[in-house]
């Protein structure tokens, strides 16, 4: 049997899922963050448990930090423009590696008008 559970992040901040098996292991691929807003399905079978925690403000606002406890500059739905082209977008991924610095996933608009994505290096962006 499976169990799908709908969560509606609706009070403004986001909601952390994640599912564990009957001897309380945690499941590796399962859950993740649903952002403030948004809606998303998770399910369950086989005995497994589902956690469900909304974060509180002051959770929301901790950043992201690297293996050596340096803050991540940005976080997701940032606006950045991109330093060498002053082009503007959002970052809709962050990449925390073992061995590299951190890297953005952005979705801007280029200058002759095409919606692209691509990643940058810190110090390829700034606050918009």
């Amino acid at each position: 049997m499976t169990t799908t559970v709908t969560i509606k992040a609706n009070h403004g901040w986001p909601v952390d899922v994640k599912a564990y098996h009957p001897d309380g292991s945690p499941i590796e691929t399962s859950g993740g963050r649903v952002p403030a807003g948004e809606t998303r399905d998770f399910h369950v079978h086989s005995g497994q448990d589902l956690f469900v925690h909304e974060v509180q403000p002051d959770e929301a606002a901790t950043p992201f930090t690297t293996d050596d406890g340096k803050a991540v500059p940005y976080g997701l739905g940032d606006e950045v423009e991109l330093a060498r082209s002053g082009e503007q977008g959002e970052i809709i991924g962050v990449g925390l590696y073992a061995r590299t610095p951190p890297m953005f996933l952005v979705e801007y608009v280029t200058a002759d008008g095409r919606q692209t994505e691509n990643w940058f290096l810190a110090e390829a962006i700034t606050r918009a």
